[in-house]
């Protein structure tokens, strides 16, 4: 027998059991498996890992281990990771959109080194940011749909409440944020009872990126709430077919560029006074090694936070959250050349973009709607649209759900994973996550070409 503790621990959500059984259980390999499924569930990219494989070689060859790894270091990140994740966040991900790189220190977002919190992967660290913010039975606001792991990582070992907020959908398939929405929903609940919420952006699964506008406004909301605003920014450098009038701006970005307005020139503005004075307690930034740089294996996150008690908190709890030494010794030797950093993310987009053009043909072809993406590594589609079904049926939520789930068992028939609305919190509509960027891209294009299979059988191949 074991705890009641343990026998929820040992419940699996939908996705983890279904990847076990549909795609782990029979891998998709080239050479040894092709009929195996090939993966277009999970957010992983494959193209820069031959820059990572001959960067690390060159690392490993000046330095076959590095004998500080051998022992406990500081369990919250080594110090000379944190002094290179506070160039990484200055020179890119937070950038200025305009500016490129290192423009000087007009152009640059200070982070402090030692409020990094390293941890072993963003999973972790979106939990032990929510259970140090969050007691039990207090909620997390997220907009849905929104990544199928939040609700995993929140609510699985501590009592904290997952609470979504449906975006609002256009004529476009676009989304929004409802401000009046919103605040009605803060509403329904007892004082102090939501206690945080969870920014993604760029947006999974949408592949959508929110407007500073936006994020400004959400800024506000929420310091004016004291409810926590947590920004991953997971995908920062994952931004590919970006529209120049909306690109991706970090959140701490926006916080300074206000505190610096404030400060500069005397602005008599209450809301922008506020987010100057409260932000440093309020925002907190999760992001990870493993969507911009595709290293998913090596479980390397982090939260970056200035606000002093939760800080202490991160700490604290290293001891049982903290990522390999070696590793960490590894990312600090690759982050530490800003020339390959810089390459890396400019080949990476570009590779993206590409493989997004040869994908979407394909879709459009057979009438499926593509929700234009501007981030991440993975496309929002409409597969139940362009099926030819009853439309007195589209309207009945529960036969929906059914249908994604023969949509999705079909596709796993046929040899290829993408993951259904049912899974992303969303009231099931049809529309399904593929991602694009996991295999190299004949083996992509093949997986596509499953799914049109699945659902169209008489289609050939293109």
């Amino acid at each position: 027998m074991i705890s009641k503790r343990g026998t929820q621990f040992s419940v699996e959500p939908l996705f983890m059991k279904i990847y076990g059984e549909k795609v782990f259980s029979n891998p998709f390999d080239p050479e040894k498996n092709f009929s195996g499924c090939i993966n277009l569930g999970s957010a992983e990219t494959r193209f820069p890992a031959d820059m990572l494989e001959e960067q690390f070689m060159k690392l490993r060859m000046k330095n076959p281990s590095f004998p500080d790894s051998y022992g406990y270091s500081n369990f919250a990140g080594i110090k000379n990771l944190q002094i290179e994740l506070a160039n990484l966040f200055s020179n890119f991900i937070a950038k200025t959109p305009s500016h490129h790189c290192v423009k000087g220190p007009e152009s640059r977002v200070k982070f402090l080194e030692n409020s990094f919190v390293v941890t072993n992967g963003a999973g972790t660290a979106i939990e032990t940011l929510c259970s140090s913010l969050c007691d039990d039975g207090e909620y997390v606001i997220i907009p849905s749909p929104m990544y199928h792991g939040f609700a995993n990582d929140i609510e699985k070992r501590f009592s904290v409440k997952v609470l979504p907020f449906p975006l609002t959908r256009h004529k476009d398939a676009s989304y929004s944020i409802d401000f009046d929405a919103l605040e009605d929903l803060y509403n329904k609940y007892p004082k102090n009872k939501i206690r945080a919420f969870m920014h993604c952006n760029p947006h999974n699964p949408t592949g959508l990126i929110f407007s500073s506008q936006t994020t400004e406004r959400l800024i506000h909301w929420c310091i004016e709430k004291k409810v926590h605003l947590i920004s991953d920014e997971i995908y920062a450098q994952s931004t590919f077919n970006m529209k120049e009038s909306n690109p991706f701006v970090s959140t701490w970005r926006i916080c300074q560029d206000i505190e610096n307005k404030v400060a500069s020139t005397n602005a008599n503005d209450l809301k922008l006074a506020l987010i100057k004075s409260e932000y440093r307690n309020y925002v907190h930034l999760v992001y990870s090694f493993s969507k911009d740089f595709g290293l998913n294996g090596f479980r390397v996150g982090l939260v970056y936070t200035e606000n002093k008690d939760l800080l202490k908190a991160l700490n604290a709890c290293s001891y049982f959250t903290s990522a390999s030494t070696d590793v960490q010794y590894l990312l600090y030797g690759m982050l530490s050349d800003h020339q390959f950093v810089e390459k890396l993310f400019t080949i990476n987009q570009a590779r993206a973009n590409n493989m997004y053009k040869k994908v979407l043909p394909i879709l459009q072809k057979h009438n499926i709607s593509v929700l234009d993406p501007e981030g991440g590594t993975f496309i929002w589609v409409n597969i139940l649209g362009a099926l030819k079904l009853d439309s007195t049926k589209l309207l009945d939520p529960s036969w929906i759900k059914q249908k994604e789930m023969e949509i999705w068992y079909k596709c796993f028939d046929e040899g290829v994973c993408i993951l259904p609305s049912l899974l992303f919190q969303e009231q099931p509509n049809g529309w399904f996550r593929i991602c694009f960027t996991p295999l190299e891209e004949k083996y992509v294009i093949e997986g596509v070409n499953r799914i049109i299979r699945a659902l169209f059988p008489l289609s050939p191949s293109l």
